[in-house]
């Protein structure tokens, strides 16, 4: 984040580490790992107000997303055990199987979105599912498998997969959901930012794609500095 500041980083004496990182970085996609749970209502608001009405339909070209569905629950003696009971263990375990079904963040992005707006508003999980595979056009096939992996062990390792993320955010541990990580790092800082990363995401992006979300932020700020400097 330091080679943002030009100024700050040959200040500092990493402007040749900057220029390599820049080289390597350059038209590669952001990747961002959310670590969330699934009754969370701070995860619920982010997932719905966020992540796919903001985020992911301005910048689903130039990001990779990635959602973990663990949070604040723990393992003792081999059972999973949730912040908010039962049925969250078994909406993480079974989002887990989502994302090890349909790849696609094209897919899985807008589908959790609905997921969880029926979910924050009530609506019980089976409900939910039936109105969000009508509504995102899953197939029965799709469903199959993802009921398969959920009935089966590969459901428990899936969240023993997301507990070993969760666990292990480097360099600062979680400490509450959601969490984002930018590029494998994990900030306590960027957390105060979470719900408005957007403008984050154009600072940092480093590329070719002309993202018109970024174009407008940036023409309101010359706006405002000229009008202040009248």
């Amino acid at each position: 984040m330091w080679c943002n500041n030009e100024k700050l980083s040959k200040k500092c004496g990493f402007d040749k580490y900057c220029d390599r990182f820049r080289n390597a970085t350059y038209n590669q996609p952001i990747n961002i790992t959310l670590l969330v749970e699934s009754l969370c209502i701070h995860c619920q608001r982010f997932l719905v107000d966020q992540l796919y009405p903001i985020i992911f339909r301005n910048f689903a070209d130039v990001i990779r997303i990635r959602i973990v569905p663990f949070g604040n629950a723990h393992i003792k003696n081999g059972t999973f055990f949730c912040q908010h009971g039962e049925e969250e263990c078994k909406i993480n375990r079974y989002q887990s199987c989502l994302f090890d079904v349909i790849k696609s963040q094209n897919k899985f992005v807008p589908l959790m979105h609905c997921l969880e707006e029926q979910l924050m508003n009530n609506a019980s999980f089976k409900n939910a599912k039936s109105i969000c595979f009508a509504n995102q056009s899953v197939s029965e096939s799709i469903q199959e498998k993802i009921q398969k992996c959920f009935d089966s062990k590969c459901g428990d390792e899936l969240q023993l997969e997301a507990a070993n993320v969760t666990d292990n955010a480097w360099p600062d541990k979680k400490t509450s959901v959601p969490w984002v990580i930018i590029n494998g790092v994990s900030l306590e800082s960027l957390q105060d930012k979470i719900n408005n990363l957007a403008p984050q995401l154009c600072e940092w992006y480093n590329g070719s794609k002309n993202i018109s979300y970024c174009a407008e932020i940036a023409d309101e700020a010359h706006k405002t500095k000229r009008s202040f400097l009248r």
